[in-house]
This record gives C-alpha cells, structure tokens and sequence, in this order.
C-alpha cells in the first residue's frame, strides 16, 4: 500500500489564488460563454442599428447581461468570503495530509476529512497550491511547499487516472 505523509503551511494570498483558480475552473467549464456572446452581439447590433429607438428588447439584454455579471461577481464573492474564513478560524495556519491507495485525508485543527478517491473530480495547479476540485464542487487547496514531487504526483495521478477522475 502506497502512503504519503505531510504537513502543509497556509497562507492568506495561497487561500485567495486557490479560490481564483477554482472560479476561473468553474466559470470556463460551467458558464455558458455562447449566450454571453451572443447577447453581446445582439447587444451591440442593436445599439448601431437603432441607435436613437432603444426598445425594451435591448433594455432586456442590457439588464440579462448585468445579472449574469453579477450573479457571477457574487460567486466569487462567497466563495473567497467561506475560504478565507476558514482560514482565520483555523488557530494553527496548517494541516496534516495523508494520500494512501484508498482515501485522501487533511487534518487541521478546525477538523479532517477523510475521502475516497472517488469523491475528488479534478486538481488544478497554481504556482503555490494544488486546488482539489470535488465532485459536489467545492474545493480545497493543498499548499505544495515542502510536499515531496513524489507525494504530488501521486495525488495527480489518483485524482486523474481512474480513482477521482470526472
């Protein structure tokens, strides 16, 4: 059996590019960027065609176009907001981390978690951190400083070959 222990270290700017990489992971694979387009097209044929007659189908567009910026601005907002509070609830800035051939396990002092493979879709990379992508989509990031290149690519290749894979 293949086991890999560490401890990590946190950091407040290593929480925020983890979650700025987790949103941009979400909105180009969740977000449909065709309506955007499309709505921007509209949009802008609209303005030059009818320039001085705006209707209320162009006032539509307008308004679709700032909710859905704002929908995702809100996204994002929360989603920095709940990992940064973790982060300041946690005492220690640290966790304990344990990749075996069966489950994935970070213990900290706020709590553990303890995951099969399976549970985990997909690991972005930031310079500083792995950002494990679950399937329920949330997140959380696995500083890489001090972490064997060996303990790192076998969670890669756990999360992306088989075991997590999406």
């Amino acid at each position: 059996m293949t086991t890999f222990e560490f401890d990590v270290v946190y950091s407040e700017p290593q929480v925020r590019n983890a979650v700025g990489a987790y949103f941009r992971h979400m909105v180009r694979r969740h977000f449909t960027w065709k309506v955007v387009v499309a709505e921007a097209v509209f949009l802008a044929v609209m303005m030059w065609a009818y320039a001085r007659r705006v209707g209320w189908a162009l006032g539509a567009i307008v308004l679709s176009v700032l909710v859905e910026a704002l929908f995702l601005l809100l996204l994002y907002r929360s989603l920095l907001r709940n990992s940064l509070d973790k982060y300041h609830e946690m005492g220690v800035h640290g966790a304990h981390v344990v990749a075996d051939d069966l489950t994935f396990t970070v213990r900290s002092d706020i709590g553990m978690s303890q995951l099969p493979w399976r549970m985990l879709a997909d690991v972005l990379e930031t310079p500083e951190t792995l950002v494990v992508v679950m399937r329920n989509r949330s997140m959380f990031g696995i500083p890489t400083s001090g972490v064997s290149p060996d303990a790192l690519a076998f969670i890669r290749q756990q999360i992306g070959t088989g075991h997590g894979a999406a």
